[in-house]
């Protein structure tokens, strides 16, 4: 399954994007969006995921009261980074639960990929919250780094293991064959909003293809 992330959209550009896809990440932080319009468009018949990480000069409470309006107007998934103060994820869950939607607690390092000792105890920390799925995404500065970002799979179930960056791509593609629920894509090679996200087309091309070698092998 594919999630289609986008940010740096004008509400009616959103609206639009919604109603022709399946599975859509929000970026919140990325857009500027009022409480009617979040609301219209958590509203809308498309799984959503809200997403609104730490901005500068948006206060906590402003990223609170966005987020409950995408839980109350019907978000499937909120995504929370565990670098959010205790309280602050504790309200979003708390928020989450009362209706029965789905969280989503997440690490990220744009930097590096850490030591698979270091990632595990972090994994570790987002799975005291009870989270329906843990995601991690750490820049990849050496393609060895995947074999970290890759680990995760063994050692933990419910996750989302990525490797940012170009060296890192391989993760967003052999994912979903490891046990990750879903992978995240750009609408298109021009709007990623993260680091090495491969564009919508070209990572169902390449799934494609996999499966027709895999066919033929058979």
């Amino acid at each position: 399954m594919i999630c289609i992330s986008i940010g740096n959209k004008k509400f009616e550009e959103v609206k639009k994007i919604i109603n022709n896809e399946n599975f859509v990440e929000l970026r919140l932080d990325k857009m500027e969006l009022t409480k009617d319009e979040i609301n219209e468009l958590f509203s809308q018949d498309c799984k959503l995921i809200a997403t609104y990480r730490k901005k500068l000069n948006i206060t906590d409470d402003e990223r609170l009261i966005a987020l409950k309006t995408a839980i109350d107007s019907g978000a499937y998934y909120i995504d929370v980074d565990i670098n959010n103060s205790v309280d602050f994820i504790n309200e979003v869950i708390f928020h989450v639960k009362n209706k029965n939607r789905k969280i989503i607690i997440s690490y990220h390092n744009f930097k590096e990929t850490p030591s698979e000792n270091f990632i595990n105890t972090i994994v570790d920390k987002c799975y005291t919250y009870k989270p329906d799925i843990v995601k991690v995404a750490c820049f990849v500065n050496d393609i060895l780094d995947n074999s970290t970002i890759f680990s995760l799979y063994n050692n933990f179930k419910n996750i989302i293991s990525i490797g940012m960056g170009e060296k890192g791509k391989v993760t967003r593609i052999a994912g979903l064959s490891l046990g990750a629920p879903f992978t995240y894509a750009s609408l298109n090679e021009y709007e990623e909003t993260a680091p090495g996200q491969i564009d919508k087309t070209t990572l169902l091309n390449l799934f494609k293809k996999m499966e027709d070698l895999k066919n033929k092998n058979d």
